[in-house]
């Protein structure tokens, strides 16, 4: 009864989005579920680890013309993911040291972690403004999933968006398999990178057991020269190449073979790529267009309002 009254009262979510040095700022004031109003601005910052005067003041203008205002970001960048399991007595089984994470147990199946260096940079960066909310975009692709409903046993979702990529692998027992990775890089690190930080201790990931050189030997072996691919695709299919291979050939995961394939986009998806997964990985592909920023205002709802 009270998240039902408390829909009813107006919300301002102010939405920062940050790519690099650019920063994308999206106001909505919600009430009753729906969007009332909206307005964007962007920014470029001096320094990818301070907001500049300009942008601190425009945020902390937009929490303060409304009582119930709550500013929200996605994390955006490598040193996150999912694993199978919410005991974290097996977290090492899958190269997770809990020194260097946050993790959170979703659903009693599975764990969405996230590095602790990205989180503090996220804290530092919103110092002057204060942030309420700080999501996964795991968590946006498991709320997109879960409204499809799709029955199909052993299902690669996608969550494609300015040049990001999450993936999840779902069978019937649950999300069992997730990554992350920038079509921007050809580089796929697994899971946490500590190589550039300083105050913290080296974190080892044994080389022999992520190996990604081998071919890829499985039934859906694949060969990415033989397809042509826009320069920014070829990061896509890189990558998910390695990381179907560290689903496939890892004892970690129940590894059946994926038949399908479900695809959010916010943005045109390149007909390249649907051509890549249907023809040389031989799966069978669906497309669906969303609204990212809508996604996420869902999640804050939840959040804040319980509905």
């Amino acid at each position: 009864m009270f998240g039902f009254i408390k829909k009813r009262f107006l919300h301002r979510f102010i939405l920062v989005e940050i790519q690099d040095i650019l920063v994308s700022i999206h106001t909505y004031d919600v009430k009753n579920n729906k969007i009332l109003s909206q307005v964007s601005e962007d920014f470029t910052l001096e320094s990818k680890d301070e907001f500049t005067e300009e942008v601190v003041e425009y945020i902390n203008k937009k929490q303060n013309d409304y009582v119930r205002s709550y500013v929200a970001t996605l994390i955006n960048s490598q040193g996150q993911g999912i694993i199978p399991t919410c005991s974290s007595s097996k977290f090492k089984e899958f190269s997770i040291d809990r020194r260097y994470i946050y993790n959170l147990c979703i659903d009693k199946s599975f764990t969405n972690f996230v590095s602790r260096i990205e989180v503090s940079w996220i804290q530092k960066l919103f110092t002057k403004t204060g942030i309420d909310l700080i999501f996964s975009p795991f968590a946006i692709l498991k709320e997109l999933i879960d409204k499809q409903n799709y029955k199909d046993k052993m299902t690669l979702y996608i969550l494609y968006y300015n040049q990001t990529v999450v993936l999840m692998v779902k069978s019937d027992i649950g999300y069992i398999y997730g990554d992350f990775f920038l079509t921007t890089s050809m580089i796929n690190p697994l899971y946490c990178d500590y190589e550039n930080e300083e105050d913290e201790e080296e974190f080892e990931i044994d080389e022999e057991e992520f190996d990604f050189g081998d071919e890829f030997e499985t039934s859906q072996e694949v060969d990415t020269k033989e397809v042509e691919l826009i320069e920014e695709n070829k990061g896509f299919t890189a990558n998910l190449s390695n990381s179907l291979k560290d689903f496939y050939t890892s004892n970690k995961y129940d590894s059946s073979f994926i038949e399908n394939v479900f695809i959010f986009v916010n943005t045109d998806l390149d007909q390249s790529i649907i051509r890549y997964i249907e023809d040389e990985l031989l799966l069978s592909t669906t497309v669906k267009y969303i609204d990212m920023d809508e996604s996420i205002i869902n999640l804050c709802q939840k959040e804040v309002i319980g509905v």
